[in-house]
């Protein structure tokens, strides 16, 4: 049996919010916010945190300057079923249930439906047991049962396990070392926002030591006459080598000399320059010709859980210590905060210090020459 799960603090990305202003004992028939502006009829609102005993997903039936009262999916006028407190928060959500599905491909297109539910609010995640199916791929869509209105499909849930090095495994692993005061307050922006930082800095230090790891295949650029600047791949952390089409290298300057290498350069294309994500050549090319260049990556943003974590195994660790190191800045625990970074910082010096093996070269063990930055 295979379960799916989905997040239901997705649901609080970019939500609109305001706060009760009293506390409420269950069974209240309306309850004033801070806010009311922000609901009308038929919105659905979540009080309290996703994962408390006492969150509580209700149904608008009407407003009133400030004032709230609640329906079934019937229409009929129904009381709060919980307990809450002055301050707990009251978020607009765009859907109060999810519908659960299943291909034996990871072809969304040919996917069926499993199941519809509810949003199991007093949970961090809504979750569907799927006793059918042993093997394939799942998927889920947040519901609004009101409006019909259903989100895009969630990223395929490979019943077989995600492969390692995905960013499912260091989503589930960073939360799962948090407690459940924390998990409410590190939203999943913050997850895919501090991934990135740390993985760019994790490349840019692996590509000081070993050029090789993401060095890119040779690369052809069409140069065309009268044009000095073109475009590069988005990904470019620096060019390692750039040659003309005779094998001559070009020599690169800074961008704030082009000025003064265009009124001495000797000959057309001895050098180049990078400005943003264009390469530029000095002096401007007076005919057709390619050149050809080799680039280390910073690899593709994180923003799916299907992602791959272009690192090697003891980086790709390392990346989860800046995560807890940016978590716990923003839950205001320096010990912590300081404690994963000296962890964070000290791997990253020892990936500098040791080269990755290679089969049929030989090993390296001491310092590289480029390490002492």
């Amino acid at each position: 049996m295979k379960t799916l799960k989905a997040d239901n603090r997705a649901l609080l990305d970019d939500a609109q919010m305001t706060y009760l202003i009293t506390n409420y004992a269950s069974g209240a028939s309306s309850v004033d916010v801070l806010d009311g502006t922000l609901f009308s009829s038929n919105d659905y609102v979540l009080i309290g945190d996703f994962g408390d005993n006492n969150a509580e997903i209700l149904k608008v039936n009407s407003v009133s300057t400030n004032t709230l009262t609640f329906k079934n999916e019937s229409g009929t006028s129904i009381n709060t079923s919980k307990s809450h407190f002055e301050s707990s928060t009251v978020a607009k959500i765009r859907y109060n249930q999810l519908k659960f599905y299943h291909a034996d491909t990871e072809d969304f297109s040919a996917a069926t439906l499993l199941a519809t539910k509810d949003i199991t609010e007093t949970f961090y995640y809504t979750q569907y047991d799927d006793a059918a199916n042993s093997s394939g791929y799942g998927w889920y869509k947040f519901y609004n049962s009101t409006t019909g209105n259903l989100s895009q499909e969630s990223s395929s849930i490979p019943y077989a396990g995600y492969t390692r090095n995905k960013v499912n495994e260091l989503y589930e692993n960073f939360f799962s070392l948090l407690n459940n005061r924390e998990q409410k307050l590190v939203t999943n922006d913050d997850f895919f926002r501090w991934a990135n930082e740390g993985y760019i800095k994790l490349k840019e230090n692996l590509n000081i030591v070993n050029l090789d790891y993401s060095l890119s295949d040779k690369q052809a650029l069409s140069i065309v006459s009268g044009t000095a600047e073109y475009a590069l791949q988005s990904d470019i952390d620096d060019l390692i080598s750039v040659v003309d089409s005779y094998g001559n290298q070009l020599t690169k300057i800074s961008a704030k000399d082009i000025d003064y290498y265009a009124n001495n350069s000797v000959s057309e294309m001895t050098y180049f320059y990078l400005r943003g994500n264009n390469i530029g050549f000095v002096s401007t090319p007076t005919s057709d010709t390619t050149i050809y260049y080799r680039y280390t990556s910073l690899g593709s943003k994180l923003d799916s859980m299907e992602d791959a974590i272009d690192l090697p195994g003891g980086a790709y660790n390392n990346l989860l210590n800046w995560l807890l190191f940016r978590a716990y800045q923003k839950l205001t625990n320096p010990q912590a905060s300081s404690m994963y970074y000296e962890l964070f910082d000290k791997d990253v010096q020892s990936m500098k210090i040791n080269s990755i093996k290679r089969d049929q070269e030989d090993d390296s063990w001491t310092v590289e020459s480029s390490s002492n930055v």
